[in-house]
């Protein structure tokens, strides 16, 4: 047991020891020596076409995908309650003449 613990710290030693590249950052471009220099400004304003393209991009599928609902507005509908409004008449039930103290304690102890 102790042997195999050992062989594989000596194994892991000899690997350490070898000279490899470490990996490429994902990150970075792999070759950028055929690519052309691009300025911090052209690259700013790409990145601002791009991100404006994507906004538009989401607005059409945003209007896609939620049509406005028809509306009917047509005005006879608000003039037939207008007129029916006016034809219940005062509300709250105030027609005009105040009771009497009299009158008032005996429709209550009715």
């Amino acid at each position: 047991m102790a042997d195999q613990e050992e062989e594989d710290l000596r194994m892991a030693l000899r690997m350490s020891m070898q000279n490899s590249p470490p990996e490429p950052k994902r990150s970075k471009p792999r070759d950028a020596a055929g690519a052309p220099v691009v300025s911090p400004e052209e690259s700013r304003a790409l990145q601002r076409e791009l991100m404006a393209a994507a906004a538009e991009k989401r607005m059409r599928a945003a209007k896609i995908a939620s049509p406005s609902k028809a509306i009917d507005r047509s005005p006879c509908k608000s003039t037939d309650v207008a007129k029916k409004d006016k034809d219940l008449g005062p509300k709250g039930g105030n027609m005009g003449k105040e009771l009497s103290s009299d009158e008032a304690n005996q429709l209550f102890s009715m």
